[in-house]
């Protein structure tokens, strides 16, 4: 029995240690991926058959056979069939460690499994420092989670709490801890606005509107636009179609992340994706009775019938906006990891955005707003190799970015479905347990019930001697 516990012991340290070899030889040393359709994400032609090659963590070749020879490189990825792609990148995402720690390592890597190799933190107040941290250990390649940008937040309570002067310094003490960005939430005052925009403008980072699980009014909008905000998240005027404000909006160049699960589901969580729906857990049984269904879902349908004609108009809006040359982005917020992001590429492709349009907004448009797009973003010689390898064309239906074969982060390859795994063993052992329980109290019902029977045949059968 010992014996057969260390061998086994033994063979599970072979295999971590020969698909670490592995990543580091890929890391150490140039790969390539050869034969598949490569997208550069910033809208360029695709290039069939194209070669992508990959040395220590950087792109160091992209283009045809005679454009990038493959003398002397040993490890080659047949990519017959394949789309390569950047990875995506989700602008929107909320960590509040503080509160849950575990779920949001969870999501992280939830995330990298679905193509997501950079994100920006939307500023969750009191988890900065958590954040700056969490940062320094994603930008290792060979952790399992996306890279991390980190917004700080200056509120309104701020603004109440400080004064003008209290808010600078909240500011400054911000970029001083090397945030990515600033997030301005609630201040109405123009002078409270100018003294942020002039400490972002010193340090030389961007600052980003919204309202954490709410909608910017027009007030607000206007006054950052104004002021050259990079990005707004969900103005409350995008219902309206609101003309005035989107064409200070493109006017300004200023780019909105519309969030439009959140306006389809007025609030109600996004269900998973299909083939990630093992991650909500086990189903309650009265889930599964057909007659009575999901209350989860009834509640989603009946708020989408809800807010249907908002959707509508927050859609047509949208499309609007985009066409008068409008910077759009695609961003996750408060749906679900991972598929919050893939959901919401979806939407905008139901509201008009060509495919290849959404390629490039969720890559290199996005690592552009961000101010990233020296590093990240795109498929070109001496960008970060984060990758998305795919089964099928994202040019065509940008829903075929959740058929994920690998994903590539800092040039160290990913097997989705590994990365997985532990989430379905836990569904399976959950779901087992839940049944488990389900049986024990099933078990007592019964021993119940076959007391109640047994009560009621002993006097029915003694009634006569009563």
């Amino acid at each position: 029995m010992v014996g057969r516990l260390l061998a086994t012991v033994f063979l599970l340290f072979l295999v971590f240690t020969s698909a670490l070899f592995a990543q580091q030889a890929d890391r150490s040393g140039a790969w390539a991926i050869k034969g598949a359709t490569v997208i550069d994400g910033r809208g360029g032609d695709p290039i069939p058959d194209g070669i992508v090659v990959v040395d220590r963590g950087v792109i160091r070749c992209v283009g045809t056979r005679d454009q990038c020879p493959l003398f002397g490189i040993l490890s080659i990825i047949e990519g017959d069939g394949l789309w390569v792609m950047p990875g995506l990148i989700d602008p929107e995402v909320r960590m509040p460690w503080s509160t849950d720690s575990l779920g949001v390592q969870d999501a992280q890597n939830i995330r990298l499994a679905v193509g997501i190799t950079l994100v920006r933190e939307a500023g969750s107040v009191g988890d900065v420092e958590s954040n700056i941290q969490a940062r320094e250990r994603a930008s290792d390649p060979f952790r399992p989670e996306p890279r991390i940008l980190v917004t700080g937040a200056v509120e309104s309570k701020n603004a109440r709490d400080l004064g003008s002067d209290g808010l600078v310094e909240v500011a400054q003490e911000l970029a001083r801890r090397s945030v990515d960005g600033l997030l301005v939430t609630g201040l109405e005052s123009g002078p409270q606005l100018d003294s942020i925009f002039r400490v972002a403008r010193s340090w030389a980072i961007p600052v980003y509107g919204g309202i954490p699980n709410s909608r910017l009014g027009d007030e607000e909008v206007f006054a950052l636009a104004e002021r050259g905000v990079r990005v707004v998240q969900s103005p409350e005027a995008m219902g309206r179609g609101d003309e005035e404000l989107i064409g200070a909006l493109v006017k300004n160049r200023i780019a909105v992340n519309p969030s439009l699960t959140s306006w389809q589901n007025d609030g109600h969580p996004e269900p998973h994706l299909p083939h990630l729906d093992f991650l909500a857990g086990p189903r309650p049984v009265r889930d599964l009775i057909p007659f009575f269904g999901s209350a989860e879902a009834r509640a989603l349908e009946e708020a989408r019938i809800t807010a249907g004609p908002e959707y509508a108009k927050a859609a047509s809006a949208l499309k609007e906006f985009r066409d008068r040359g409008g910077h759009v982005l695609a961003g996750a917020s408060g749906s679900r990891p991972g598929s919050g992001l893939l959901v919401e590429l979806g939407l905008l492709q139901d509201a008009g955005i060509e495919a290849p349009d959404l390629v490039t907004l969720a890559t290199h448009e996005a690592a552009r707003e961000l101010g990233v797009d020296k590093r990240f973003g795109s498929v070109r010689r001496g960008m970060a190799a984060d990758l998305l390898l795919l089964n099928a064309d994202p040019s065509v239906d940008i829903r075929n970015t959740q058929k994920v074969w690998r994903v590539v982060k800092g040039g160290v390859i990913y097997d989705p479905l590994q990365l997985l795994e532990p989430y379905r063993l836990r569904f399976k052992r959950e779901t087992r347990y839940a049944w488990q329980r389900r049986a024990g109290h099933a078990k007592w019902l019964l021993v119940l019930l076959a007391g109640i029977g047994g009560i009621v045949w002993y006097r029915r059968k003694n009634a006569w001697r009563l």
